[in-house]
């Protein structure tokens, strides 16, 4: 994990990652139980971050990260340091790798589920894209020939997207 304790930054107090907080905070912000709090700790592609500070200060995270090949983006509840990498590249990769397994050759349907910015790309590239209602009230909306936006969050969102979609297949 990227230490970012860079003197030029000037960013002490913006933010605090997982791998700074201990269990029982990742416990008390997330909901988590302890067991999967621990779990969510264990990071090797990203870095949730507890933002706490200004746009000004986020634009400068953002510069600084650039630097070394990474993203800040903005998740439902928590600000994610990751790669040049998102969320719809790995789906068109699992989908081919899907297509080119399959006896039929056929093409992979594509159903994306999500409930925040960082969703985005994601949902964008699905053949089906599935808005969850999140709880922190993002409002995320997305221009998709195919999109359900659910009424209930996380799980039971998941479930009533899913019961919509299998009646079409």
């Amino acid at each position: 994990v990227l230490k970012m304790a860079d003197a030029k930054l000037h960013l002490e107090g913006a933010y605090r990652g997982f791998s700074d907080m201990t269990v029982e905070h990742v416990q008390a912000i997330t909901g988590l139980a302890y067991d999967e709090a621990a779990n969510a700790k264990q990071r090797e592609f990203s870095e949730p971050l507890e933002w706490r500070a200004t746009n000004e200060m986020r634009q400068a995270l953002e510069n600084y990260l650039h630097e070394y090949g990474l993203r800040l983006i903005a998740g439902g509840r928590f600000h994610h340091v990751i790669g040049e990498v998102d969320k719809c590249t790995a789906m068109v990769r699992v989908a081919h790798m899907y297509e080119n397994s399959a006896d039929d050759q056929g093409q992979a349907l594509t159903i994306a589920l999500g409930d925040s910015k960082n969703d985005e790309q994601m949902l964008a590239g699905a053949d089906i894209a599935v808005v969850v209602k999140n709880p922190a009230g993002s409002g995320l909306t997305i221009a998709h020939p195919d999109v359900i936006y659910t009424t209930k969050e996380g799980p039971e969102g998941w479930q009533e997207a899913i019961e919509q979609i299998l009646p079409r297949l």
